[in-house]
């Protein structure tokens, strides 16, 4: 679209009561579990898994490779309700570190699984 204007426009504002570009979910409460992996993808030296809890949980973190081979089950200490973060030093059982490839990192809370996708890069 064109407009002409009389004047030259000095400021603009998109939409500064945020009527329009933002409206925030009524009553929508943050899925329990995994959320996020990040870097992603990682170069080799550090994963951090960002998860939300409902209420003080144990947790339980296993790592698949893309054949559905277990690699790494870390032991993660329980905790406090709301958003966590747990790092990684992409290290497998083995106690080495995992090579280049697609992993699926699963996470256990109160009988609950979720799921997150994720890359490593050397």
């Amino acid at each position: 679209a064109k407009f002409e204007l009389g004047a030259e426009i000095l400021q603009v504002e998109l939409d500064p009561r945020h009527d329009v570009l933002w409206n925030p979910a009524v009553g929508a409460a943050p899925t329990i579990g995994l959320m996020a992996a990040y870097p992603n993808p990682s170069r080799g030296n550090y994963i951090v898994f960002q998860y939300w809890l409902a209420k003080t949980s144990q947790l339980e973190l296993r790592i698949y490779d893309v054949m559905g081979r277990q690699v790494a089950s870390p032991d993660l200490e329980p905790d406090d309700a709301g958003l966590g973060e747990w790092g990684w030093d992409v290290t497998g059982d083995n106690g080495e570190r995992i090579p280049s490839g697609v992993y699926w990192a699963a996470l256990f809370v109160d009988g609950e699984r979720s799921v997150t996708k994720f890359s490593v890069i050397r």
